[in-house]
């Protein structure tokens, strides 16, 4: 009897130990799984973050600083483009109050040379502002090209960083692949022994139904023996099954990241291709840089050639004043000489001196008829410049006032600007560095830029000094002209006076008829001179109608040239009112382009933080499997401990068991039917639990398989989102 209520008390242990196994797998599958749909929903919301944040926003926010800058050089060129043109209005209108007064030949002839060399001036003036113009571009195509190089500079080092990150987070994956090959060589090696012990176990229970009923304690001994093994079999394994999920779980977060670096290695390329393109923006500006240069030198050299000719005109001029006045005086000299020497001939001399100067007089008015004409030509050129020049000042008003509209928009965007410079203060901190370069190398350029400006004023104002000291010439050759014709003049009345005089006294001078006839062979001398310098006065004359024609041409040719440059003016006007609405809309870009970098930066942080802790996760549970494989290993040495204890146990046992073999054989006959029912519900129970472990692990290798495919949906669906952001 007491050996059966023994095999009664082992049965309810061994139903009591195969009871809690089922539960306990329940809830190991709810943990993992809910586990597992939290990671899944991590990603999803990571997925939806990134498939936002895509490649366009970073091209964009690369361009931030270049849109601000490129905005107040255009500003800052059309108002020197301005300034340059109200300077050449007032120096036209200057120019023409001090030339009012001159209506003379020569005068004209020298307005219409300033005038000339003027427009010359504003042409060459327009063209170094295109250089000025073509430089900042350039210059700022510099900036945008370092701005470049530093943001490429910094994704490669990110890239490093993230390329050492990867290469640890691969040797940690390799490591625990190896912990996971070690694990699993030893679950099978426990199954093995687990399987070893329960033949063993099946063997000490044949020999137990031999053996009687006096080995019924130590049939009870031994089953509970088992009975621990298999619980601690059933802890290894649940282990093992936790470390595989620890495992996949950081495969997952491996392949993430692999993913991340593949959008920073794309975000490189993309990098890689703005800057080339930048570059070549660079050379072609550099381009029309060299062509708008050359044009320049070509205009420089054409007026050079033209002052030269105005020159030689000048001199010519001056040298006809010259030989005009040496003639004059000599015949006031000769006339003089004539009087004083023979007094007899005046009645025939003043005479002859009348009929020239009635010719005289006749020349004189056809002469102020020519002046005349040429005042009015001089007026209705005057008139027809002023009229140019009001109409230069209505487009310089309407440009004025397009130029106060757009400083009031541009007043606007900056009031929008400073509210945002608000929001951008983190980002101007970042660039310092990049800005505090940009400065020193910009500071050089502008030194640059200064000494060759420097050099073109000198150049200009040495060009303005040899204009002034020809206006100076000139003035002093009027004057000359004056002085010679008061001379002249005084000349006249002195010779009147003493006709006057000689004709009072006509009868003293009786006397000298003789001397008549040399004088009067003197005087056919003097008049066949006299008409030898008319005749050169008449060359001189047209020779300077000639010169008139062609400063009248070349008046005609610099007007058409001023036609063609208030085209230009009013087309490069028309590019300042494109550029001012391309300035809009670059700062409505600027606007987008902020708040998209901002959020990228704060989901770059997210990012780096979440990485951070996904990375310290995988430090501490490295730490805890290698905890628990410390513990599992001393977990085994125990169980192998135990097993050679029980194996002497079981020794001894089999040598009791034969001794009272023969005594409980009848016994043992009567409880061999209870015993192999008791031993097919433990194998039932076993089965059941085994069936359960592998059902469970069939649902959780199900669930695995699904996350892993909703996931490959998602980074496709990620990857169509940024295909579609690219072709945009």
């Amino acid at each position: 009897m007491e050996n059966k209520f023994a095999v009664q008390s082992l049965e309810a242990k061994l139903a009591a130990a195969s009871a809690p196994v089922t539960p306990s797998v329940n809830s190991t599958q709810f943990s993992q799984i809910s586990t597992l749909e939290g990671y899944v929903q991590i990603l999803e919301g990571q997925a939806q973050r990134t498939s936002r944040t895509t490649l366009a926003l970073a091209i964009v926010a690369q361009r931030t600083a270049e849109h601000e800058e490129a905005k107040a050089a255009r500003i800052q060129s059309l108002l020197d483009q301005l300034s340059s043109a109200r300077e050449s209005l007032q120096q036209a209108e200057r120019r023409v109050q001090e030339r009012q007064g001159a209506i003379e030949s020569l005068e004209t002839q020298l307005s219409s040379s300033t005038n000339s060399i003027g427009e010359a001036e504003s042409q060459v003036a327009a063209f170094r502002t295109t250089i000025q113009r073509l430089e900042n571009e350039l210059a700022r195509e510099r900036h945008s090209h370092v701005e470049t190089g530093a943001a490429l500079s910094d994704a490669e080092a990110q890239l490093n960083e993230l390329s050492q990150t990867l290469t640890d987070a691969e040797a940690a994956r390799d490591a625990l692949a190896l912990e996971k090959t070690h694990l699993e060589a030893d679950l099978e090696a426990a199954r093995e022994e687990l399987a070893e012990v329960e033949a063993r176990h099946a063997s000490q229970l044949a020999s137990l139904a031999v053996a009687g009923e006096s080995g019924r304690g130590a049939q009870a001994a031994l089953r509970a023996q088992v009975g621990e093994l298999q619980d601690r079999v059933q802890r290894r394994t649940q282990q093992i099954g936790e470390h595989q999920h620890d495992i996949k779980r950081l495969e997952t977060n491996m392949k993430l990241q692999e993913e991340r670096i593949a959008e920073m290695t794309a975000e490189l390329d993309v990098a890689q291709s703005e800057r080339v393109a930048m570059l070549e923006d660079c050379r072609t500006t550099r381009e029309q840089r060299d062509d708008a240069m050359m044009r320049c030198d070509e205009l420089e050299e054409a007026m050079e050639a033209l002052e030269e000719a105005r020159e030689v005109e000048v001199e010519a001029v001056v040298k006809a004043a010259f030989v005009a006045e040496a003639g004059r005086r000599q015949a006031v000299v000769q006339a003089r000489s004539a009087v004083q020497g023979d007094r007899v001939v005046l009645e025939e001399r003043i005479r002859v001196v009348e009929q020239e100067k009635g010719e005289l007089a006749s020349r004189l008015e056809s002469l102020a008829a020519e002046r005349d004409q040429l005042v009015q030509s001089a007026e209705r050129e005057l008139a027809s410049a002023r009229h140019e020049l009001e109409g230069a000042s209505s487009t310089t008003r309407a440009a004025e006032e397009a130029k106060s509209l757009a400083e009031s928009q541009i007043t606007d965007l900056q009031d929008q600007l400073e509210k945002r410079d608000r929001e951008i203060t983190s980002l101007r901190n970042q660039l310092a560095v990049a800005q505090a370069n940009h400065e020193d190398r910009q500071s050089l350029e502008a030194s640059l830029f200064a000494q060759e400006k420097a050099a073109l004023e000198t150049r200009l104002q040495e060009a303005r000094a040899s204009h002034s000291e020809l206006e100076t010439f000139h003035r002093e050759t009027t004057e000359k002209l004056r002085g010679v014709e008061a001379e002249l003049k005084r000349a006249e009345d002195e010779l009147a006076c003493q006709l006057a005089n000689d004709a009072a006294h006509s009868e003293a001078e009786a006397r000298l008829s003789e001397e008549i006839v040399q004088v009067k062979e003197e005087h056919a001398k003097e008049i066949q001179h006299l008409e030898e310098q008319i005749k050169d006065l008449g060359t001189e004359i047209e020779a300077s109608a000639h010169l008139r024609r062609e400063a009248d041409a070349s008046k005609q040719a610099l007007e058409d040239e001023l036609a063609r440059t208030k085209e230009q003016l009013q087309s490069r006007l028309a590019e300042a009112g494109e550029s001012l609405d391309a300035a809009d809309r670059l700062e409505a870009e600027l606007a987008q382009a902020k708040e998209g970098y901002e959020q990228r930066i704060r989901d770059l942080s997210e990012q780096l933080e979440t990485i951070k802790n996904e990375l310290q996760e995988t430090a501490d549970q490295k730490q805890d499997l290698e905890a628990q494989h410390a513990h599992a290993m001393e977990d085994l040495h125990a169980q192998e401990t135990a097993t050679s204890e029980a194996q002497e146990q079981v020794k001894d046992l089999e040598g009791r068991l034969a001794e009272l073999k023969e005594a409980h054989e009848e016994d043992l006959r009567s409880r061999q039917a209870q015993l192999e029912d008791a031993s097919r519900a433990l194998e039932d129970a076993k089965v059941s639990a085994s069936a359960s472990q592998r059902d469970a692990v069939d649902e959780l290798t199900r669930t695995i398989e699904e996350l892993q495919g909703r996931l490959t949906v998602l980074t496709r669906e990620a990857d169509e989102c940024r295909s579609e952001l690219d072709e945009e």
